[in-house]
């Protein structure tokens, strides 16, 4: 862990939290087609498919092109079929739009788009972290996470995108303006709608904190 100042018993804390919770999605719970696994929810958190709406609790499957939703007063929390796990925020809106994962392959091809709210998504609890790639599309800039613990979401300002690297390899924010690479913990990027990414900054303890609190169970 690479936090500089006092923020490393942030990240320490936030890793143990984390890691504490929810349970395992052994071969045995995996249901066919099923990408994911519901390990904690709060509030009504819910899943479109199909054209129908259902409620998500603990043990909800998660299959490809599911659309997850959460109100003011909703999260959840899910692990993959890979091991890796998202957190949703409240008033998120998140569509998994592709998720390949087989074990002969080692790593999964992840495509999720995030519309509104915020994800916390951490590829390195997966099988062969250290080359997993997950993209997340947003309407401000394309996010692709390497291997890491990253945090994404629109809840700081209006159509602004803010990114941080909380524990692992890093991730590259992009769209047609510019390019923003972080590959140290502690350290975002903001993205406000029609501007490039801007350089890297660290993040203070507080803002740290109040990002994985909304996002949090």
């Amino acid at each position: 862990m690479r936090f500089k100042r006092n923020s490393h018993s942030v990240t320490l804390f936030l890793s143990l939290v984390w890691a504490m919770s929810g349970c395992s999605f052994t071969d045995e719970e995996i249901e066919p087609g099923a990408i994911g696994i519901v390990i904690a929810a709060s509030g009504s958190p819910s899943v479109v498919r199909n054209n129908r709406t259902y409620i998500l609790d603990n043990q909800s499957r998660i299959f490809k092109s599911d659309i997850v939703q959460t109100d003011l007063t909703s999260k959840a929390a899910i692990e993959m079929i890979d091991d890796s796990r998202i957190e949703i925020g409240p008033a998120s809106h998140i569509v998994f739009r592709l998720y390949d994962y087989t074990p002969d392959a080692g790593s999964p091809n992840a495509r999720i788009t995030l519309t509104s709210g915020s994800l916390r998504t951490s590829t390195r609890f997966g099988v062969n972290a250290w080359r997993t790639r997950y993209e997340i599309q947003t309407p401000v800039a394309l996010i692709n996470v390497l291997g890491a613990d990253v945090w994404g979401g629109f809840i700081f300002a209006d159509n602004t995108l803010d990114v941080a690297l909380l524990e692992g390899r890093g991730f590259i924010v992009d769209n047609r303006h510019g390019r923003t690479e972080i590959t140290t913990a502690g350290q975002g990027t903001t993205v406000i709608g029609g501007t490039a990414p801007q350089p890297a900054t660290p993040w203070s303890i507080s803002k740290l904190q109040r990002a994985t609190q909304e996002t949090g169970i």
